[in-house]
């Protein structure tokens, strides 16, 4: 244990995770500092997953981006964050896809944000997807939790390239356009 830890980040390497989806045990030599290091891992066995049936095909990209990087005075809990994301704020219980930035003072929990996703600093995020590339700007507030929107609460989502300026909100349970107007569900 290591007193000036702040954090600890899990990951998955992709080669791991590869010989997992194809339903492969690391229990040969085929990646020795995984069998040194982590010992026999096995896979659940008939997954359904075939590899080679030629109609269900599976598409991936990997990113190119550096580690997440994570500020003196972030804190993420029970979250997954992906390449490339800068966090200098809060993160729980949410998934961040590649090169997301949280600004410092900005919270994010229980929430979905899509790659290129932008909370600017003092701006709170709670139970919302995030399309790909919107910007919440300083201050803004976007959804809202279930126990302090008792009437009418859901998830908030807002479109892809969606940008609210300083200070707006978003109130739980609406659907946002790419320009920030409100749409029908």
């Amino acid at each position: 244990e290591n007193s000036e830890a702040i954090s600890c980040v899990h990951g998955h390497p992709p080669a791991a995770t590869s010989f997992a989806v194809a339903g492969i045990p690391l229990d040969r030599p085929i990646l020795p500092e995984a069998i040194v290091q982590l010992g026999t891992v096995p896979v659940a066995p008939e997954s359904g997953l075939d590899l080679r049936d030629r109609s269900w095909p599976i598409y991936a990209r990997s990113v190119s981006a550096p580690p997440a990087f994570l500020g003196e005075n972030s804190a993420v809990a029970h979250s997954a964050v992906n390449r490339g994301s800068v966090l200098e704020g809060v993160v729980e219980n949410s998934v961040l896809s590649q090169n997301v930035t949280v600004g410092e003072g900005a919270a994010v929990r229980y929430s979905v944000l899509f790659p290129n996703v932008e909370v600017a600093p003092g701006a709170v995020v709670e139970y919302a997807i995030l399309g790909e590339g919107c910007k919440i700007g300083p201050g803004c507030r976007v959804g809202g939790t279930p126990e302090n929107t008792p009437e009418g609460w859901g998830l908030t989502v807002l479109a892809p390239g969606c940008q609210l300026p300083e200070g707006k909100d978003a109130k739980a349970g609406i659907m946002l356009n790419r320009n920030g107007e409100e749409v029908s569900k």
